[in-house]
């Protein structure tokens, strides 16, 4: 996957410039052709030498639109982004820890099985850098990523749910890309959770902001879906109040998919845990990025000398 970005796109506006500099050089043409017509025949001179005096100049018209062009896109700073291998690569996990996971179609509930799986995919990572936090309502950052790898197995068995309502999937996708921030190798979140997103602090489309943040930031999220395609009773509170946790496999597709990651749907324990074994390589091969604004205004340079060099010979003005 490769892309364009950049730093200052209100500078692209300049480019409403390019259309006057072509009426500009129009009219000086004509006023040029005019002023000379008072001082020689160009007609003679033209079958004398059989070229035209008095030219259009449409090369160094093409050539100064480049430069323009080229400096406009520098003052924007574009940011290529591309697909690269990577030394190695920070993670987070980030384990749903919302009153839905308590639901126990896959046994003996999901909160249970996200733990199971954070520690297997623990296991596939012999030396890294990883972080972890657990959300629901408010978001808990137990680790910034650290290569103390024990501490963080033991930070995950200790994990509980947190009886605060609501899951703020977005804000954790946000958090999780900042406790990233510092890192300067690849950058990758392993999300635990069922998809569900019931509050958020962004008033519309928080599923959007959260993503976005994530892609801003270069950070890649792995979301492993925790759940059954039904809707089934939460399991902390009584069936009579007849609450139900949907698990939201749209949501996690499409963190999956906007980030660059992968989608887990846990049907099994053994098959996910098999998949999460996969991350480990594929996390070599990451989003990468080239500021092309030096580039653009070495090549703004030499057009300019091009330019100047044309000037005094080829298009020469005979005083």
């Amino acid at each position: 996957m490769t892309t364009l970005t950049f730093s200052h796109p209100e500078m692209l506006f300049l480019f409403v410039a390019l259309p006057l500099l072509i009426i500009a050089h129009a009219y000086l043409f004509k006023f040029t052709k005019r002023k000379g017509m008072h001082f020689s025949n160009f007609e003679t001179l033209k079958r004398v030498t059989g070229k035209e005096v008095v030219t259009r100049n449409i090369l160094l018209l093409l050539i100064r639109l480049i430069i323009f062009a080229l400096i406009i896109f520098a003052l924007a700073q574009p940011v290529y982004w591309y697909e690269g291998n990577q030394r190695t690569t920070d993670f987070v996990i980030a384990i749903d820890a919302s009153g839905t996971m308590t639901t126990t179609d896959l046994g003996p509930m999901r909160f249970e099985v996200a733990k199971q799986l954070a520690l297997d995919f623990l296991d596939t990572l012999d030396s890294a850098n990883v972080g972890l936090i657990s959300y629901a309502g408010l978001i808990t950052i137990h680790h910034t990523p650290t290569n103390d790898l024990e501490a963080v197995r033991q930070s995950i068995e200790q994990l509980e749910l947190k009886r605060l309502s609501g899951t703020d999937l977005a804000s954790a996708l946000i958090t999780s890309a900042n406790i990233l921030s510092a890192s300067e190798e690849g950058k990758a979140v392993v999300l635990f959770t069922d998809g569900g997103l019931t509050i958020s602090g962004f008033a519309t489309n928080p599923l959007l902001q959260g993503t976005r943040y994530a892609v801003e930031n270069r950070v890649v999220v792995h979301a492993v879906g925790i759940g059954q395609d039904q809707t089934t009773l939460v399991g902390f509170l009584p069936e009579t109040y007849n609450l139900t946790a949907q698990f939201n496999e749209d949501n996690l597709r499409y963190i999956a998919e906007q980030t660059g990651g992968q989608y887990i749907h846990v049907s099994s324990v053994e098959a996910a845990a098999t998949a999460l074994s996969q991350l480990t390589a594929e996390s070599q091969s990451r989003l990468q990025e080239q500021d092309l604004t030096f580039i653009l205004i070495i090549i703004a340079l030499a057009l300019l000398f091009i330019e100047w060099g044309l000037i005094n010979t080829r298009f020469r003005i005979i005083p």
